[in-house]
């Protein structure tokens, strides 16, 4: 576990973008143990590239979801969660694992829905990798059942469908 100096919770800015694909790649490819196999790992994040940020700027500037953001002063951006809101939906929560095991996952979790709520929603869904179950566990999210995420045509990687009420 890496220290982190000073941690702080802010919006995600367009020129974000970069970092948080990176981010992702980082906790998906170092992050996930041996839940899955390779083939899942690479679909469910390739490699950075122009496309995947141009795509994460597009929900940064969207109104129809929150992108909010940790950043540690002497690190930068080192994690960031996306809720659509329109479907009351947790769509990410990465935490770059250098920053892993910090409190920066439960901080951010907990700032996301502190906005979601004050947006009108009351309860979030999400579907959890097999690695990160145990911490949505934690945090309250119930256990719906088993689900599926759609990767790519020919990859589909197992998860849990989870829900929490912010009531």
């Amino acid at each position: 576990m890496k220290t982190l100096q000073q941690c702080r919770l802010r919006t995600a800015l367009a020129e974000d973008a970069s970092d948080l694909v990176a981010i992702h790649y980082a906790s998906v490819h170092q992050g996930t143990g041996n839940h899955y196999p390779v083939e899942v790992l690479r679909a469910w994040s390739p490699p950075p590239d122009p496309h995947r940020s141009q795509w994460l700027h597009s929900v940064i500037v969207s109104d129809n979801a929150l992108v909010e953001v940790a950043e540690d002063l002497g690190q930068g951006v080192v994690g960031f969660g996306i809720v659509l809101l329109g479907q009351s939906r947790l769509q990410a929560l990465y935490i770059h694992p250098g920053a892993s095991g910090a409190g920066v996952g439960r901080r951010l979790l907990n700032h996301l829905e502190q906005r979601a709520s004050q947006v009108g929603l009351t309860r979030l869904s999400l579907n959890a990798s097999l690695n990160a179950h145990p911490f949505y566990t934690r945090m309250g999210y119930v256990t719906q059942g088993p689900s599926s995420q759609a990767l790519t045509d020919e990859v589909v990687m197992q998860a849990l469908a989870m829900e929490k009420s912010l009531l």
